[in-house]
């Protein structure tokens, strides 16, 4: 029986790991959207390049995160290896010089584009994001002064889009410039999302740009779970060089072939139907940002594009592509779109909560904003106190029901006191900070 490319990729890892199948499954889509996507072009989509990035996220060690990667490390390795040494005749050697270019694994600014510099300079097109501690990177995005470009090179290597860092003259340092054109996936893992992410990332768009696959314990059984210690462990590699040799590999000198016979990328037609119904996706959404502005919202703008590219990766998995003359070109049908769709599904299916708690602690970070504030400006008043009244007029966004919420609390805190002071008219209530 005939196994696409994923599918056989995932049978022959599931047999070495009780890591979540998922993770398996997006390795698979990853390394085929790597090597094989790099030749082709989607003419339907703006920048249609089906490069796909993916975030594992999850607790530490039960999911086997720097398991999974080590799979997908060993047949990216061989792979470019094997595609290096026949297509430029050269020694092993000198292909894994080329190889180590390929790889990104600095998250700053100046790490990333002095990695791509050099690898251009070397003949490399196609770069790979691989972290299995993505999140210190997410974390270092949102501190002051390491965002600024950081984001933006990000978003910018995902489009292919060209790059230029002018530098100071005084230091004698030309400009950084990254050509546009170049092919850049990812596949990086971190803990917990609730550790690194924060609305800030959500509305730059890098994150949108991201499939954040999460898995949380309670996705998990102890019927799939594999004792540690055995001694087959090791044949997965060699499985995985052969997979690489016999089955990857000669696509690729396949469609280098073609790509340099036609000097062009191999184009992709999309059916009538899977077309229809990604444009009805992206309508949907679009619609709905509307009237919710929510992070969910937002992060389900792209979810059309994705499930695009995901649609094409499957029909190189399947090796849907037709004529091997001038002609050759890849095409997506309804099988592809809903296996695509299928996988889309499950890999989102913590999306939403991971959004809603990005609007939790947001709503919570201005709640105590705003406690800060009323506190401050009472603490200010000194002995003689505030009113309600002034504390309303000297607050902005600030309403009654609002402020008798933050007021309660802070009683309640023992932090302020209500006090009676009588006036030539009518005794007011003033608030003072509890120390007077």
């Amino acid at each position: 029986m005939f196994m696409n490319l994923i599918d056989e990729y995932v049978e022959t890892t599931r047999e070495h790991t009780d890591a979540p199948e998922i993770y398996l499954r997006a390795s698979g889509y990853h390394l085929i959207s790597t090597l094989l996507g790099q030749f082709f072009e989607i003419q339907w989509l703006h920048r249609g390049r089906p490069n796909l990035w993916f975030l594992l996220s999850s607790i530490p060690g039960r999911m086997r995160r720097s398991t999974v990667s080590s799979f997908d490390d060993c047949v990216l390795y061989n792979s470019l290896i094997e595609y290096y040494m026949e297509i430029m005749n050269i020694k092993k050697k000198d292909a894994i010089e080329i190889y180590a270019n390929n790889i990104i694994e600095d998250g700053s600014y100046e790490g990333i584009q002095d990695k791509i510099i050099q690898g251009v300079e070397n003949g490399v097109t196609n770069f790979s994001i691989l972290s299995t501690e993505f999140g210190d990177v997410i974390r270092k995005l949102s501190g002051k002064g390491y965002r600024q470009g950081t984001d933006v090179i990000f978003s910018k290597l995902y489009y292919g889009e060209r790059h230029v860092q002018s530098l100071s003259q005084r230091g004698g340092k030309p400009s950084r410039f990254i050509p546009e054109g170049l092919y850049v996936t990812m596949f990086a893992g971190m803990q917990e999302p609730h550790l690194y992410l924060n609305q800030g990332l959500s509305r730059q768009g890098l994150l949108r740009r991201i499939l954040l696959i999460y898995v949380k314990g309670e996705d998990l059984s102890m019927e799939h779970w594999r004792e540690p210690l055995q001694a087959k462990n090791s044949e997965v590699f060699e499985k995985l060089k052969n997979f690489s040799k016999d089955r990857i590999v000669p696509l690729m000198i396949r469609f280098h072939r073609k790509n340099e016979n036609q000097k062009k990328l191999l184009q992709v037609d999309i059916t009538t139907f899977a077309r229809e119904k990604i444009n009805s996706i992206a309508r949907k959404a679009d619609e709905t940002l509307i009237n919710d502005a929510s992070d969910y919202a937002l992060y389900k703008q792209t979810y059309w594009e994705h499930l695009t590219k995901l649609s094409l990766v499957e029909a190189l998995s399947m090796e849907s592509v037709i004529g091997d003359s001038e002609t050759m070109m890849a095409m997506v049908d309804k099988e592809h779109l809903v296996l695509a769709f299928k996988f889309l599904k499950e890999v989102t299916k913590h999306s939403e909560d991971v959004m809603e708690d990005l609007d939790a602690r947001r709503v919570a970070r201005e709640h105590d904003t705003a406690i800060d504030h009323v506190y401050n400006k009472i603490r200010k008043a000194g002995v003689e106190g505030i009113s309600k009244t002034k504390l309303l007029n000297n607050i902005s966004g600030m309403n009654s029901e609002k402020l008798n919420k933050i007021l309660l609390t802070l009683l309640e805190a023992g932090k302020i006191k209500q006090d009676v002071v009588k006036t030539k008219g009518k005794p007011k209530n003033v608030f003072r900070e509890s120390a007077f």
